[in-house]
Formats: C-alpha cells, structure tokens, sequence
C-alpha cells in the first residue's frame, strides 16, 4: 500500500500528465496520452468486466471507449482539478458510455429483427412476392436494397455524432412500424422515454432524419430517382 507521501505524488503525477496534454509540443502530448492510457487501460477493464462484460468484448468496448470517448472527446484535457477526482470522472463517463453502447447494441437488434435470414426485409419479400415478372421482381429488389443501404448510412450517422435519441424517434415513429406493418407509439409517450421536451420537439426531429434519408436516396439513386419512386409507389 501506497504512503502518504507515495499517493501524494502518485496523484501529482497524474495531474502532471492532465497538463501535459494541454502542452503546444505535439509529443509530450502523445506520450501523456501514452501514460494515461497505461495506468487506467487496467482499471477500464477491471470495472467491465465486473459489470459482467466478457473478457473479449471489454477488450473492444475499452478500446472504443479510449477511442471515442478519452481522445474523441478529449475527456482528459476537459478534466478540472477543482471539480473533483480524475477517477469519478472516468468511472461516470465510462459507466454513461456503456449504457450507451448498450442502447446501440438494443437499436441493431431491432433493425436486424427487421430483416429475415436471407438479409431481406420483410416487407421487400413480399414485393418481390406481388412482382408480375421477373424483371418487377428485379426493380422492387433493386429499390428496397437503395432504401436499405441508405437507413443503415443515416443510422451510421446519427450515432455517430451522439444523436441517437434523434435516430431513435424515426426507428419507433417511421421506420420499425413501415418494416413490421404495425402502429407506431404516441409520439407524447416515446417523447418522454427518449428525453425530448415535447412530441413536437420528437416530430421534428424525425422530420430531420426523413429529409436526410431523402436526401441519401437522390443521391444513391441518381438519374433513376424517379424510377424508383415509382416503384416504391
């Protein structure tokens, strides 16, 4: 166990390397980095894994914490030493970032349970089932396979900038009740569960997200645009 006087120092030491990352020298910066990561890459792993996080996916969700979160977010070079200890810092961002990546890994799953084991969704089976020919059979594939490819790259960007209550309201509002033909949630209701202000704060943002996917399908589908909005009826 650490002395007094050793904990002193040690806890110096880590405040040291907090202001190093603030340095204008391009390499004290990186080995500060170097050094943080070193001393608290353990701990990271010891509080996952204690939370029940196998070995091997505390290993990815470490380094993606590391990644996005401590360099991403620059989660060090914000600490305040007046505002409390460096390790209450780390454990609550760490414990937000895996509810996070919890609910990201809950929004997968949905969109996965959307689409059938031939990596089709439902609703282009039956499409493809209501074709009169082949070559409709070919269109309809064709266009359902643009709708795909462009929620995955909208999902893709709102998670990645941190809005993924904005995702969430077109996933419940637009996208899981076209997919499964059923009744989407009050928007009042899912506006509480997702942390807007109001159901019309929720509408708007699944506004937002519907003239982005518009958007990802003019540019996808280019001069065939109007094809496919024909197709897609």
């Amino acid at each position: 166990m650490l002395s007094g006087t050793m904990a002193a120092a040690f806890r110096t030491t880590r405040w040291t390397l907090i202001h190093l990352l603030r340095d204008a020298d391009a390499t004290r910066r990186r080995e500060a980095q170097d050094a943080l990561y070193r001393t608290y890459r353990g701990p990271v792993l010891a509080y996952l894994r204690k939370k029940g996080v196998g070995a091997e996916a505390a290993e990815e969700l470490a380094q993606s914490f590391y990644v996005k979160v401590v360099l991403g977010r620059q989660l060090f070079e914000r600490a305040d030493r007046s505002r409390g200890r460096l390790r209450a810092l780390l454990c609550e961002s760490l414990a937000n970032y895996r509810k996070d990546d919890a609910r990201r890994g809950r929004a997968r799953r949905r969109l996965q349970a959307a689409v059938s084991p031939g990596g089709m969704a439902r609703e282009q089976l039956e499409m493809i089932e209501r074709s009169r020919n082949p070559d409709e059979a070919f269109d309809r594939s064709w266009a359902m396979g643009i709708v795909q490819r462009c929620v995955d790259k909208a999902q893709s960007h709102y998670l990645r900038i941190g809005r993924e209550h904005t995702w969430r309201a077109f996933e419940e509002r637009r996208f899981l009740p076209a997919a499964n033909n059923c009744r989407p949630p009050a928007p009042a209701a899912l506006a509480i569960e997702l942390g807007f202000d109001s159901a019309a704060d929720l509408n708007a943002a699944v506004q937002t997200v519907q003239k982005r996917l518009n958007l990802l399908i003019r540019e996808e589908t280019g001069d065939d645009y109007d094809h496919f909005r024909t197709l897609m009826g």
